[in-house]
């Protein structure tokens, strides 16, 4: 009798288990796409907060008098983002593989964190936030900074795709059912679900050979 009802709880609990179970995944990637919102937001917020200090359209990263950048742009909007005490433990002489700004690597502020990211590449250093590399028109509001989730980089390293990377990697959207999501040279944050050829060519410069 009791093993009988051992097996009917568990029964039941599996019931229960199956029922709600996507229901409460949802959630949590509803809950996870509203965290990169605000992410992206705070990201535009401190661009622009930047810009508006030193007149530059984007930063672009921190570079040494021969023009080599050795930081990413993400380093240099530390302080917009509020995190002045993590931004003076860098040494901006050295490129951020240098023993002295590796260690920074694993410090990285929660607002460059992909929500969508496991515990192992947060402990990595990772992020999906990229910074678009290209000559825009003026006056467009194009894309400056993107979430590329297949496309993860050390939040240090100034690496930087190039247009016709950025491209495969626009063009394959949606990736994982997620939204292709960027901020703007206005400062907004756009999300388009199924981007067509034409949006991708108003917010990203065309590569020719490039349009899906």
């Amino acid at each position: 009798m009791k093993i009988r009802l051992l097996v009917l709880i568990t029964m039941a609990l599996v019931f229960l288990l199956w029922v709600f179970l996507p229901n409460i995944e949802m959630g949590r990637n509803e809950a996870r796409q509203v965290q990169e919102r605000l992410h992206l937001t705070s990201l535009a917020e401190a661009i622009t907060q930047h810009r508006s200090q030193d007149h530059t359209p984007l930063p672009q990263g921190v570079t040494d008098s021969d023009g080599n950048t050795l930081l990413s742009w993400r380093v240099l909007i530390l302080p917009e983002l509020g995190h002045e005490d993590l931004f003076s433990q860098f040494d901006l002489s050295q490129p951020w593989d240098a023993p002295v700004n590796q260690k920074m690597i694993s410090q990285m502020p929660g607002g460059f964190d992909s929500p969508f990211h496991d515990d192992q590449q947060r402990a990595n250093g990772v992020t999906t936030y990229r910074i678009v590399a290209a000559n825009l028109p003026k006056g467009n509001d194009a894309a400056i900074v993107v979430s590329l989730p297949s496309a993860p980089v050390i939040w240090t390293k100034p690496e930087v795709l190039s247009p016709k990377q950025l491209w495969q990697q626009v063009s394959h959207y949606p990736e994982a059912d997620l939204p292709l999501r960027f901020v703007t040279s206005a400062g907004n944050v756009m999300e388009l679900g199924q981007p067509t050829s034409q949006q991708l060519s108003t917010y990203f410069v065309p590569v020719e050979g490039t349009l899906p």
